[in-house]
């Protein structure tokens, strides 16, 4: 054994591992164990692939015999190792044999076989590697707080970490900008220190999330006070578009489109809602791209409070009584949400209308569509956030209930529709003739005195309007409201039950003109208006005016027949027209008879051709809750004063061009 380890010391080119004496089978080698401090010196020409280096060297050590061969040659160039192509594997262990160092030639050091040079005395490899392990473990962990900060993390201020292989103790950065590494260079023989700052990555572009979503996401009631309808103009186009060109389309609303172009033209919608066009989109983009719209809304389209109550309908009530306790809660819902379920319902009635073409019954579009409407998954989390079945994947009874109930009830209002949104018979008001609900005298041929009566009393109410006009009226409240419209209420005002409601703006035109445009230019800023006529001139500023305005949504026309009286000399004081609601027998039922209790339009000069126009309107449209008039009918006045002085604009780009 003994003969057969000196043949292997001897033969330097056969030698690849060497045993050390009394070496346990299975155990790390003693020898190559960290006993010794680190070398003062970093290799700096390790190749920790292949686990070499080149040509190290002690800064303390004597030169080996290799070296010493070489003679004047390396002596001129101190800085640079000698022998280049000496290479020695940092996981051999060699041992030191002087008798391996005897001659040879340049040549021979250089041949195919390289001759390894004797490893120098004093010198420790594994323990210098182990040094620059050390050092790399700290620069792992200085890294990785860095990371943790730019990430946004919590710093961890106040820890350090200690480097086994430094005497110096290196404190834990509380930023990245406070990161540095510490390199000791070979030649600096006082430990010397050079600081290399690691540059502050760029800050992340992320997309900034959209906070204020003007469609998906945005309630019901932004679109309602922006636009006087319950769904955003460019939903009601892309129903609109459904059923003028895709009702024949098999499995609508039950296929799928395509994920990244419905990503698409949501992201259209998004960044211009009125000027996006559907024509030629595929109708399932289009149909999943209204399923999204509902199931994003803040709360269902029914409401979180009256969610669960349209299911018990479905659940619990017999079916002879289910229609009354649908039409019943209903008329409970805001009109925002009441509208908007409306007008979907009338659409949905005209896909199943041609089931023959796309095979989708009313059973089939509940399924569909269900619990976008309803928001099921989160009424779930809401009614019962704790111990659920359905967290394994298994729903338990009252989930497939609810889901029955869901589609059950859908299918029923999508073929009720008709008759959903009807007053109940026993609703109170129900025996009441359209006769008696009407307000106002029904004039009829000869009632003079009432007429001049009825005119009085508009003149009595035009005072009391111009002086509320005045600043500093106390009882007046701001409200925000559409730029640059200055917006308040007043409760209290005559009988009626409704806010008092004033906005006020600037036109950029002389006020006579704007007195002209509100009386006989209608057409030039109220989009809505179907017709518009006088029907009775009473006196040279008196007169009873008829029109009638487009229906919202899915409600009836309005219809309006005011007698108006104005003044248009401005010696006599401000320039004003003021109408309040009226009868007359000439005029039969074209809508819904909307009720004006108090309207007044002053205008005041504020400059040669500008002009402050002032708006006082108290209205009953017929249909509404006392909660949409608190919370749309201030917006809707606004409109329509921005209305108003955006067609002086155009009328200027006009005459500009």
């Amino acid at each position: 054994m003994q003969d057969c380890r000196k043949q292997t010391i001897g033969s330097r080119h056969s030698l690849v591992f060497h045993l050390p004496n009394g070496h346990k089978p299975g155990t790390f080698p003693t020898s190559l164990a960290d006993k010794q401090p680190p070398l003062p010196t970093i290799i700096d020409s390790v190749n920790w692939r292949t686990g070499s280096f080149h040509g190290y060297r002690s800064r303390h050590t004597p030169l080996s015999l290799a070296e010493a061969d070489l003679g004047p040659a390396s002596s001129g160039n101190p800085g640079r190792l000698p022998v280049v192509d000496n290479r020695l594997s940092v996981y051999d262990n060699v041992p030191d044999n002087p008798s391996e160092n005897e001659g040879g030639s340049d040549a021979e050091r250089t041949s195919e076989d390289f001759e390894v040079s004797q490893p120098l005395a004093g010198e420790d490899v594994s323990s210098a590697l182990d040094g620059i392990l050390e050092r790399i473990s700290g620069l792992q962990q200085l890294l990785s707080l860095w990371s943790e900060d730019v990430c946004g993390e919590e710093s961890r201020t106040g820890s350090s970490h200690d480097s086994p292989a430094h005497s110096s103790t290196a404190s834990s950065p509380s930023s990245p900008s406070h990161i540095h590494l510490e390199v000791q260079q070979p030649e600096e023989a006082e430990g010397r220190s050079q600081r290399r700052t690691l540059p502050k990555p760029p800050p992340s572009h992320r997309p900034a999330t959209l906070k204020g979503q003007r469609v998906f996401g945005a309630p019901l009631l932004l679109s309602m006070r922006q636009t006087g309808e319950a769904l955003p103009p460019c939903i009601t186009a892309a129903l609109r578009y459904l059923r003028a060109d895709c009702l024949d389309q098999v499995g609508l609303f039950r296929k799928s489109g395509v994920k990244s172009r419905i990503q698409l033209l949501r992201e259209l919608v998004e960044s211009d809602p009125d000027g996006v066009s559907y024509r030629g989109q595929s109708a399932f983009d289009v149909a999943d791209l209204v399923k999204q719209f509902f199931r994003d809304l803040p709360e269902p389209v029914f409401t979180g409070r009256l969610c669960e109550s349209f299911l018990h309908i479905y659940q619990y009530v017999p079916k002879d009584q289910q229609l009354l306790a649908a039409q019943a809660a209903v008329l409970l819902l805001p009109d925002e949400h009441r509208e908007a379920l409306q007008t979907l319902l009338h659409f949905l009635r005209d896909v199943v209308s041609r089931v023959d073409e796309n095979h989708m019954t009313p059973t089939n579009i509940a399924v569909c569509l269900a619990p976008s409407l309803f928001h099921l998954n989160a009424l779930k989390e809401d009614s019962r956030s704790g111990h659920r079945k359905r967290r394994l994947g298994r729903p338990d009874q009252r989930d497939l209930s609810e889901n029955l109930a869901a589609t059950q009830g859908l299918a029923f209002m999508i073929t009720e529709v008709q008759r959903l949104f009807q007053v109940p018979e026993f609703w109170p008001g129900q025996g009441v003739s359209p006769e008696e609900s009407r307000e106002g005298p029904v004039l009829q041929d000869g009632g003079d005195e009432k007429r001049e009566e009825e005119i009085r009393r508009l003149k009595r109410s035009t005072q009391q309007l111009l002086e509320e006009v005045q600043e500093g009226r106390p009882g007046w409240e701001s409200q925000p409201g559409p730029e640059p419209v200055d917006l308040a209420f007043r409760q209290g005002w005559g009988d009626a039950p409704l806010r008092l409601w004033r906005g006020s703006v600037e036109v950029d035109a002389p006020h006579r003109d704007v007195l002209r445009r509100l009386l006989r230019e209608q057409p030039l800023w109220e989009p809505h208006l179907l017709r518009a006529a006088v029907v009775q001139t009473l006196s040279q500023d008196t007169k009873v005016y008829h029109f009638i305005l487009r229906g919202r949504g899915p409600r009836p026309p309005q219809e309006h027949l005011l007698l108006r009286t104005w003044q248009d000399d401005p010696l006599s004081g401000p320039l004003y027209l003021s109408s309040e609601s009226t009868q007359h027998p000439q005029v039969q039922p074209g809508g819904v008879r909307v009720h004006v209790h108090s309207c007044l339009y002053q205008l005041e000069p504020t400059g040669a051709i500008k002009t402050r126009l002032t708006h006082l309107c108290q209205t009953d449209p017929r249909g509404r809750s006392p909660a949409w008039d608190r919370e749309v009918g201030g917006h809707l006045l606004a409109s329509g004063l921005l209305a108003v002085r955006e067609s002086f604009r155009a009328d200027f780009k006009e005459t500009k061009i």
